[in-house]
């Protein structure tokens, strides 16, 4: 895809992989509507880019909402007339729950921003998209859509269905002007953990586990090989060599996988 001249909108781009995706995208000449439920967040990323009002439309708000979302999309359009690019990146993070554990409206609020949003908004828009000369459909999945682990099922879940979703999506569209990209990060140094809700002994354990064990690529790091991505009309994305590594055991070991995921766990100290 050529980038230039096009218009995106991104999701989560106060902060991580989604605000560096804003700047990559900016470098590219594309014009920019960006969405995070922190506001001082996305503030600072608009500042960032320095960039006068007619290139660049920003609002805050949660995109479980999804009156609000949509909104912001139509809004979009009437600011630059047309949409070419839809990233959904927004995503949220439990700690660690064992099923009987989990709280309901904590399952909820994780499958409604992490894969509903994202369901949601693909259906508002993919008549719009369906309609520029080229489009593309990007979604942030994770390894944890590749593999299950232990008492992450609520954030597995809803990075499996993204995977399925953006699969599934992507043979209906085989025929059409719109690309789709699924996006499997591995470890990557954002505030997804800090920012997650999880259980009060775990705060401030669980994302310095995260940062200093796993999170292995950065931010920037993983937006380019995003927009790369895209450049090059890939349609399934694995960031970070942890995620490499996973595809081959998984496709080695489909079934007994979780074995050496869990000798791994217990290596690094990151078990029960």
């Amino acid at each position: 895809m050529n980038l230039q001249d096009k218009t995106a909108i991104i999701t989560g781009a106060g902060g991580g992989i989604g605000r560096e995706l804003a700047y990559q995208m900016a470098k590219n000449g594309v014009r920019l509507a960006l969405n995070d439920w922190n506001e001082e967040g996305l503030k600072e990323t608009v500042s960032n880019i320095g960039w006068k009002d007619e290139l660049i439309f920003s609002r805050a708000f949660d995109v479980g909402d999804r009156k609000a979302y949509q909104s912001f999309m139509d809004d979009a359009v009437n600011h630059f007339g047309h949409v070419d690019l839809l990233i959904n990146n927004a995503g949220v993070s439990l700690g660690r729950y064992k099923l009987e554990e989990v709280k309901e409206e904590d399952l909820e609020w994780i499958l409604n921003i992490n894969l509903m949003s994202y369901i949601h908004s693909t259906r508002y828009f993919i008549d719009h998209l369906k309609n520029r000369p080229e489009a593309y459909l990007v979604y942030l999945s994770s390894v944890f859509g590749l593999a299950g682990i232990k008492a992450q099922f609520p954030y597995c879940v809803s990075k499996f269905a993204v995977r399925g979703f953006g699969e599934s999506l992507r043979w209906e569209l085989m025929d059409s002007n719109v690309n789709v990209l699924n996006v499997h990060p591995g470890g990557i140094k954002t505030g997804i953990v800090s920012n997650g809700r999880m259980k009060e002994e775990e705060k401030g354990v669980l994302d310095v586990q995260f940062d200093e064990i796993m999170a292995r690529t950065t931010a920037e790091d993983a937006a380019k090989q995003i927009v790369n991505a895209i450049k090059r009309n890939k349609q399934r994305l694995l960031i970070g060599r942890d995620a490499r590594m996973l595809d081959i055991v998984l496709r080695l070991f489909p079934v007994s996988y979780y074995k050496l995921l869990d000798r791994l766990q217990k290596w690094k100290g990151l078990d029960d």
